[in-house]
């Protein structure tokens, strides 16, 4: 499994960072009008990380990552900077990362990260 790459200073992101849980639902309504409600499949997790400080070789280290993995589709573990949790296997969501350019010596990029259900 891939390893998420780390920034120079250990950490995995930059703050903040956004986070949604979603779980689907199924409803079954009654002839009375009632509902029940039930959670169809686990919880899939949502990070949506903005790295804006990168330097030169921490953005080829994520370009080389998101490379990789959207040519292998091979799955991650990424660990939740909000609690310290590794959750896997994720992925990253879209077709293709661009690192972007920020100024001199400076690049950044959005990444998003999606556990993967099966």
């Amino acid at each position: 499994m891939l390893e998420f790459p780390r920034l120079k200073t250990g950490v995995a992101v930059q703050y903040p960072v956004e986070y949604a849980a979603e779980s689907p639902l199924r409803a079954f309504t009654f002839l009375d009008g009632t509902q029940q409600r039930f959670v169809r499949k686990r919880i899939r997790r949502r990070w949506i990380v903005r790295l804006d400080q990168l330097d030169e070789g921490e953005a080829a280290r994520l370009e080389e990552f998101a490379k990789r993995h959207f040519q292998t589709l091979e799955p991650f573990e990424f660990v939740d900077p909000r609690t310290g949790v590794a959750y896997g296997p994720c992925l990253l969501e879209g077709g293709e990362q661009h690192v972007q350019a920020l100024g001199p010596g400076r690049s950044g990029a959005t990444l998003v990260i999606v556990e993967w259900s099966r």
